[in-house]
């Protein structure tokens, strides 16, 4: 609909509507995995906007570039965007564009490892969707805020940004996000000494994961890895390494938290088992299902929580 939309424009003229087409066009065209035509239509869409003197687009046009472009990994290109729907966005007074450039900005100062620039963004654009009553912006935010303390083994802070996501991804009917909360709350209770608190969290994750679609591999698989470290600290590595078993067949596509949770509890692993019971209880892993490693899980989580 949207590129009949953008042929439709073409042909009626108007530089407004064809760029918002365009703009929409290439948001459409980004969910469904060509990043490339998308960065293409949204850089139109912006030349567009420029010569129709259309602020209110244009920011928004550049936000959505910045957005592309971070995805991309062209910070350059990104940071500039940004920086430039930030200042059209206090011009005019657009709340909701000064939330989301400055998102983009952070997560581009996370991605260089400046934490002090990233959780200053971050805490910018939390502020701007506070003021414009946006809960799934202010959730995104929390969840971004929640990984610059755990870059900062700030925990303590870190488990108050979650919790406060958890209540609204609730409020706003979230399953990703629910799950997302929970099983970081797992972790990072864990991390704080409060392992009978993780493994509360770590079930509840399991059982939102178990509800989940199409994400349902890569949230269950990182459920999973922080579980799975869980039991490797507790020294129930045979039970741990199926689990691991079980999270290779997604390992690529983890968080790089989840990542390096599971690199360790690999270690801790195999320094526990002989190189037989080892092999053997990760490819037992490997062949389970998500379903099944999920109900194997909560079997498991039940009874290390009771221990």
């Amino acid at each position: 609909l949207q590129e009949q939309s953008v042929h439709l424009w073409r042909e009626l003229g108007g530089e407004s509507g064809l760029a918002t087409a365009m703009k929409d066009y290439a948001k459409a065209i980004w969910m469904s995995g060509d990043l490339s035509e998308a960065r293409s239509s949204i850089k139109d869409s912006v030349r567009l906007l420029r010569q129709a003197g259309d602020e209110p687009g244009l920011g928004d046009a550049l936000m959505w570039q910045a957005w592309f472009a971070f995805l991309d990994e062209d910070d350059n290109d990104a940071r500039s965007s940004a920086r430039e729907s930030v200042k059209l966005a206090q011009r005019i007074g657009d709340v909701t564009g000064l939330a989301a450039s400055n998102n983009v900005l952070g997560n581009i100062a996370y991605q260089e490892s400046n934490y002090i620039a990233a959780q200053e963004f971050y805490e910018k654009g939390l502020d701007y969707f506070r003021e414009a009553g946006d809960l799934y912006g202010i959730a995104v935010v929390l969840g971004s805020l929640s990984t610059v303390s755990y870059g900062n083994a700030d925990y303590e802070r870190e488990k108050i940004y979650l919790r406060e996501r958890l209540q609204i991804a609730r409020t706003i009917g979230s399953r990703s996000f629910v799950a997302d909360s929970l099983y970081s709350l797992g972790l990072v209770s864990s991390l704080l000494g409060q392992d009978q608190n993780a493994h509360i969290y770590f079930d509840d994750g399991l059982r939102a994961c178990a509800e989940l679609d199409e994400t349902n591999d890569i949230y269950a698989a990182e459920c999973l890895a922080g579980l799975a470290w869980l039991l490797a600290k507790e020294r129930k590595a045979n039970q741990a390494i199926r689990l691991l078993g079980a999270v290779e067949r997604s390992l690529n596509d983890l968080d790089t938290i989840f990542k390096e949770i599971y690199d360790q509890a690999l270690v801790v692993t195999e320094e526990q088992l002989d190189e037989e019971t080892f092999v053997s209880n990760r490819a037992a892993g490997k062949a389970m299902t998500v379903d099944e490693a999920i109900e194997y899980a909560l079997k498991v989580n039940s009874k290390a929580g009771q221990s």
